[in-house]
């Protein structure tokens, strides 16, 4: 690992140095564990040091002010006393600025980090501003790519991802960053958002064991409803999935938009077709030509220690990568097409077309196709990914 500068922190309250127990498995070279470990366990005013003997962070009750850091050096005159804060607009305004750069409050939120924007509405009544684009951005979520239409009445949307041999999607879980907390979770999937108060995300999900499952998380206004299935294996000898490193298959997800939404997963290998199909009903039975959606697709790597409701500093230099996320195909129809259209990244209806997180994710996009990888394990001397 390679992480960006190479060097070991220490943990103080006044004068008295903290040593985490050994149960913690805190690696003292990794800049995010040891962060969150203070966060996590540390009374308010406990500092990280780096080797040269500067604050980096110091816990605080602050939810609008920040620290500001590119790859791992902190910006805003660290001393052996104090690390500046930012305000918002001071925070958003280096993120947008540089590269490889991120804002973390003082009571520990990964709040905001520098994306490449690949597009963005740019039309009058619809535009999307750069600062949107960074406020839309998940927090904590770690690195991913999205595209996100703007909210029309859309009658289906789909996009195929290849997991193929030559060029294999897969997560390293083989040397990761110990740690206590939760496990990363990779994600090729889309999602829909109605004017009905229906909410939904379907596609694959690929998990420290390995293996792809489809996953269905639904809302139906009173509360998100998960149905996660390991995909039953169509080709090879791979335990129990369709795809675990390195299987010959291709798969489409799916999603038709009408009185209900019907979310379709389609696995094909030769001529073996595996379908997995979930359906949301509208309780009111809602008219077909009121009901708008915004869709969006996305490729994401949610980091070890990722908490999604609160979302606080998660370990983003755990070792973890996924690679290779090849989709293709991209397409979406309104009512009033004929056939499906291509889903350009900068299709007329899109809203934001972006990767987030550069630090940690690569993604080269071209009309309705792509490649994304995301690594958590750094970049080396010339900036690239480390990927194996």
């Amino acid at each position: 690992m390679a992480f960006i500068p190479d060097r070991t922190y220490t943990i103080k309250n006044g004068s008295t140095v903290i040593t985490p127990p050994t149960s913690a498995e805190i690696d003292m070279k990794n800049f995010y564990q040891v962060i969150r470990y203070v966060v996590d366990s540390q009374s308010n005013g406990t500092s990280v040091y780096d080797n040269l003997g500067n604050i980096v962070f110091t816990k605080g009750t602050d939810t609008d002010k920040y620290y500001v850091y590119q790859f791992n050096y902190p910006n805003g005159k660290a001393t052996n006393t104090e690390m500046v804060k930012k305000s918002k607009n001071e925070a958003l305004a280096w993120a947008k600025q540089y590269s490889y750069s991120k804002a973390f409050t003082a009571h520990g939120r990964h709040s905001y980090s520098n994306a490449k924007i690949f597009f963005r509405h740019n039309t009058q009544y619809l535009q999307v501003s750069e600062d949107d684009v960074y406020t839309l951005q998940e927090k904590g979520a770690g690195a991913y790519y999205t595209s996100r239409t703007i909210s029309e009445v859309f009658r289906e949307a789909q996009f195929t991802v290849n997991l193929t041999t030559n060029n294999p999607t897969s997560v390293n879980f083989t040397e990761p960053n110990k740690g206590v907390g939760s496990p990363p979770n990779a994600y090729i999937a889309m999602g829909v958002n109605t004017n009905a108060s229906r909410h939904c995300e379907f596609g694959l999900q690929l998990r420290s064991d390995n293996k792809f499952y489809t996953y269905h998380n639904i809302n139906k206004g009173n509360g998100w409803i998960v149905s996660m299935k390991a995909m039953t294996q169509i080709s090879g000898t791979n335990d129990g999935c369709v795809c675990a490193q390195g299987s010959a298959t291709t798969v489409e997800i799916k999603v038709n938009i009408d009185k209900e939404i019907i979310m379709t997963i389609t696995a094909t290998s030769g001529t073996n077709v595996k379908v997995f199909q979930e359906t949301l009903k509208y309780d009111d039975n809602t008219a077909t030509s009121t009901v708008k959606s915004g869709i969006r697709k996305f490729i994401s790597f949610c980091p070890k220690d990722s908490d999604g409701e609160d979302p606080k500093v998660p370990n983003l230099n755990s070792g973890y990568y996924f690679k290779n996320v090849s989709f293709s195909n991209a397409k979406i129809k309104r009512p009033t097409d004929s056939a499906a259209l291509l889903w350009n990244y900068n299709y007329e209806y899109n809203q934001y077309a972006a990767a987030y997180n550069t630090e940690f994710i690569d993604a080269n996009i071209s009309g309705n196709s792509g490649t994304v990888n995301i690594s958590y394990k750094g970049r080396n001397s010339s900036n690239a990914l480390i990927l194996s």
